[in-house]
């Protein structure tokens, strides 16, 4: 996992070809005339896709965890509260949905907590359960997605 600011997104183009697809695309937007919607970027490779997000309590949420794609969610207006952990410590709630690489997982004993301003954003990886759109005391999220299938 990654949680860095956008002004550092450059940092991280190395990871391989398609990270530095993506982070390009980062680069070449104007955050703050950015519409809702989705954008290709390579395909169905790296997509992108912007808008508002419901906030909700931890407690009501699951863990979520993505096998093909890697998530780059960077947080455009508002904030959000985060937790994180290893899918390995977790329990899975349901299979695994193949078909839109998404597995849910029950609430683990150890987790970590990030907080999300405008300009954070984090890099998720197959090994990286994340509860993303939990209450920060903002009162609404705005954010860009992009799904980067991993090599």
């Amino acid at each position: 996992m990654i949680f860095d600011r956008i002004d550092h997104a450059c940092r991280y183009r190395s990871l391989s070809e398609s990270f530095r697809k993506a982070f390009d695309f980062l680069a070449s937007l104007d955050l703050s005339a950015l519409t809702d919607g989705r954008f290709p970027i390579d395909g169905e490779a790296i997509y992108a896709t912007v808008g508002p997000s419901s906030l909700r309590e931890p407690e009501d949420a699951l863990f979520e965890a993505h096998r093909k794609y890697a998530d780059i969610q960077l947080v455009l207006s508002g904030g959000e509260n985060m937790q994180v952990t290893e899918v390995s410590a977790l329990t899975p709630d349901a299979p695994f949905q193949e078909e839109s690489d998404i597995g849910f997982y029950q609430n683990g004993c150890r987790c970590q907590t990030l907080s999300f301003a405008p300009g954070d954003f984090a890099v998720f990886f197959p090994e990286d359960a994340h509860k993303p759109c939990c209450r920060s005391g903002a009162p609404a999220c705005r954010k860009l997605i992009v799904k980067v299938a991993l090599d």
